[in-house]
């Protein structure tokens, strides 16, 4: 008998010093690659993280230099995934994506202070 309870979460994260979950695909010379498709980020307990900030491959170019609770970044290589169903809280960003990330389930994740739910195109 679930007592009306959420399920318990997969992973509790919180206080690290990258995003809480953190995901990187760098630049790589040509004719390499990182695939970082088909990754799933699903219910989590996801707390204040990114505490240091994430330079990513620069400067130049985006960094993330404020708490995080879920991070993927792509220099270029086109990234599908799935995040859905997270419990993501005391954030400024709840989930920060590169302008190479596609993702499913965004609508399905709940947020608690967190000023930025998605901040998609980076």
């Amino acid at each position: 008998m679930s007592c009306g309870r959420p399920p318990e979460p997969a992973s509790d994260r919180r206080q690290a010093s990258l995003a809480g979950v953190t995901l990187h695909a760098h630049g790589l010379p040509p004719g390499a690659h990182e695939d970082l498709s088909g990754n799933n980020i699903v219910q989590n307990d996801i707390g204040t993280n990114n505490v240091d900030g994430d330079t990513l491959d620069g400067p130049p170019g985006p960094a993330d230099l404020l708490t995080t609770g879920v991070l993927v970044f792509s220099a270029g290589t086109p990234v599908s995934m799935t995040i859905a169903r997270n419990f993501i809280h005391d954030n400024y960003y709840g989930i920060w994506l590169s302008s190479a990330v596609h993702v499913k389930g965004l609508p399905v994740n709940a947020y608690s202070r967190v000023n930025v739910r998605v901040s998609s195109g980076n």
